[in-house]
């Protein structure tokens, strides 16, 4: 039997598992005592030490992932172990230290600081498959030990690593070995699971490389099991600026970066409090009372930021009450915030608001950093809290230790209101980088450096409630729509899309549906398969709306089975005269309504309502227009209502 040639030089590498303490403990037991394994030391360090190990010595460090490439290249001679799992089943591991926390992601792994702070900051399984994928490519001798093995037939891995180690016989295998069985996922799993491979069907190829069966029907059978890993309609970003300061340019510009991706927004114009620290403190308060008039998860960014692409596919995989950003090993950071439609959210805004109140010179951002830290101290916590990747809070020139493709890019006109306060604040090197971001981001967007600012809409619901009364008396004397608001895409809310989904559970193929006011089209992304969906609205949508006014007695001229209207007829001056057009044109109608026996004491007219119907009242003008009442079914809000007519006058 070959025996171990001195120095032997070996490496294990793969992410940090749960399996690495049984692993290093066979090497240990297959080496002689005289040549040690150590966790803590990468081996390219230990190597640097070779004075204190005649024999060698064995790495388990997770730091051998990023430095044992190094080793290869200047030609010394070190064997890899190389530790893997099904990423599948690596994406449903908890950390050991943060309650209920998932470990691993597609794109970042979540690391722990020693004071407290949990981040999405070390290298997620793309990047580590990458650079494992760079070392094994160079041929050092390679044995690769698979967590299933490890966990099954531990005998049989301490033979390998024997053979491997000890006798220097080369004895890696290219299995093409099963998926593990559903990897005993949970509900919750399952839909993760699902989620990260569709964001990341790289995913596929690394386990593949890893030995396992390129057989995706396992794949097919979780995504066909969980509706809640497909769901990406989007949520709504929150915002505000300062009326009057630079942040209007920093506002248009968020705007200009939405608009082009077609993202609801809720931007608040606000009124200058006096200062950098006076407005920044106003963070908590405004989101509180945006998470309870809004429906539905909401993102906060700030608004010096831009947008690059749509974050509510990878942020519907969050199931926790919030989710926040923080620098590696350091403080969180409050630039990007998702708040979900939960309790726990609300509890976490009141304790912000009231850390923040009780700390009059302390930026949004520490009080934010102290509840969070606060709240991971209680037993059992008060709010679930999770992590954000560096993409979706990611300041325009700070590095990271792997590469980063912006979803989110914060631009920091904070620099400019330090740099006002104190000359030397902000040194002129970072305003110089700051401005030569602006100037090609601009240039990208199609705005102008030199053109004025325009002025900036609030959203319908900012507007003062006296305002929006007068606005909707103005339009009921004239008898006209209200154009302006509709053409604005930041009055389209994506809570509407929970009635839309209800009422396409309605709708059977092959039918032809006429969406009436079809807004954001919320409607088309819940039909079923073989229904077809024709857009029309007061302005245009894509390049398939048929833009018609009904206040002004415009209607369509096509065929189709059903007519749907959400959210619209509260927007008509005359009901009962539309109605009567339609059951003459179309033989269903599906429509929404706020009627005024559930609608409680709130001011239509403050909503730019122009009916007021009891729900008798709207079944008693739709039967004198032809209609009969098929049904009455809730919708996604107690207060509204969705009915199903059928025309008597028109032939189906």
């Amino acid at each position: 039997m070959q025996v171990v040639t001195s120095p032997l030089w070996a490496a294990v590498v793969g992410l940090p598992y749960e399996g690495i303490s049984l692993l290093t403990q066979l090497i240990r037991d297959v080496l002689p005592v005289d040549i040690p394994v150590v966790s803590e030391t990468s081996l390219r360090d230990l190597q640097k030490q070779s004075s204190s190990f005649p024999l060698g010595a064995v790495s388990t460090s997770v730091a051998n992932l990023f430095s044992v490439g190094k080793l290869i290249d200047a030609g010394e001679k070190i064997r890899i172990i190389a530790f893997v799992d099904h990423p599948g089943r690596l994406l449903t591991v908890r950390h050991p230290d943060i309650s209920g926390q998932y470990r691993y992601s597609f794109d970042h792994c979540l690391h722990l600081a020693e004071n407290g702070v949990a981040t999405l900051s070390d290298p997620g399984i793309l990047y580590a498959a990458k650079l494992m994928r760079s070392v094994l490519g160079r041929h050092p001798p390679t044995l690769t030990v698979r967590y299933e093995d490890l966990n099954q037939h531990p005998e049989k891995v301490a033979e390998s690593l024997r053979a491997f180690l000890v006798e220097g016989r080369a004895s890696d295998d290219e299995r093409n070995i099963p998926v593990p069985a559903l990897f005993d996922a949970t509900t919750e799993d399952v839909a993760r699971i699902v989620r990260q491979f569709r964001l990341a069907p790289e995913l596929f190829d690394v386990a593949k490389r890893w030995g396992y069966s390129d057989d995706r029907s396992w794949f097919k059978t979780m995504s066909a099991s969980s509706s809640a890993a497909s769901e990406d309609r989007p949520g709504t970003i929150v915002a505000y600026y300062t009326q009057g300061t630079r942040y209007e340019r920093e506002a248009h510009r968020m705007m200009a970066s939405l608009s082009r991706l077609g993202l609801p927004i809720a931007l608040s114009a606000v009124d200058d409090a006096g200062g950098w620290l006076a407005n920044v403190r106003r963070k908590p308060h405004f989101l509180k009372e945006r998470r309870n008039q809004l429906v539905g998860p909401l993102l906060y960014v700030d608004v010096d930021a831009v947008v690059h692409s749509d974050p509510w596919p990878y942020l519907h995989g969050y199931t926790g009450d919030i989710a926040v950003a923080g620098h590696h090993g350091k403080n969180y950071i409050s630039g990007t915030i998702l708040i979900n439609d939960t309790e726990g959210a609300r509890a976490f805004l009141e304790e912000w608001c009231s850390d923040q109140s009780s700390k009059p010179e302390a930026w949004d951002q520490h009080s934010l950093h102290d509840v969070v830290i606060a709240n991971s101290m209680r037993s059992p916590q008060a709010f679930r809290v999770e992590h954000l990747p560096p993409a979706m809070c990611m300041v325009f020139d700070r590095r990271f230790s792997q590469p980063v493709t912006p979803v989110i890019e914060h631009l920091q006109a904070s620099r400019e209101e330090k740099k006002a306060v104190d000359n030397e604040g902000v040194s002129a090197l970072l305003l110089d980088k700051r401005h030569a971001r602006l100037s090609e981001l601009e240039a990208e967007l199609g705005l102008s450096k030199n053109s004025n600012t325009p002025v900036l809409q609030s959203a319908y619901r900012d507007l003062k409630v006296d305002d929006r009364i007068s606005r909707t008396a103005k339009l009921s004397v004239q008898h006209e729509s209200d154009i302006a608001r509709w053409a604005d895409k930041v009055n389209l809310l994506s809570q509407w899309s929970g009635r839309a989904e209800i009422v396409a559970s309605l709708i059977d193929a092959p039918d032809v549906v006429l969406d009436l006011g079809c807004g954001g089209m919320d409607l088309e992304r819940h039909l079923k398969p073989g229904v077809t969906y024709q857009p029309s609205d007061i302005v245009s949508r894509d390049a398939r709306t048929i833009v018609c006014d009904l206040n002004k007695g415009e209607l369509p001229d096509i065929k189709a089975s059903v007519v749907s209207m959400l959210g619209v007829l509260e927007y008509i001056h005359d009901p009962k005269l539309l109605l009567d057009r339609l059951a003459v044109k179309w033989p269903r109608l599906l429509v929404t309504y706020y009627p005024t026996d559930f609608d409680g004491k709130r001011d239509r007219s403050a909503h730019g309502w122009f009916s007021a119907l009891s729900s008798a009242g709207l079944v008693s003008i739709a039967v004198s227009a032809g209609y009969d009442l098929k049904s009455i079914v809730p919708s996604s809000d107690s207060r509204e209502r969705i009915y199903l007519f059928q025309s008597n006058r028109c032939p189906s």
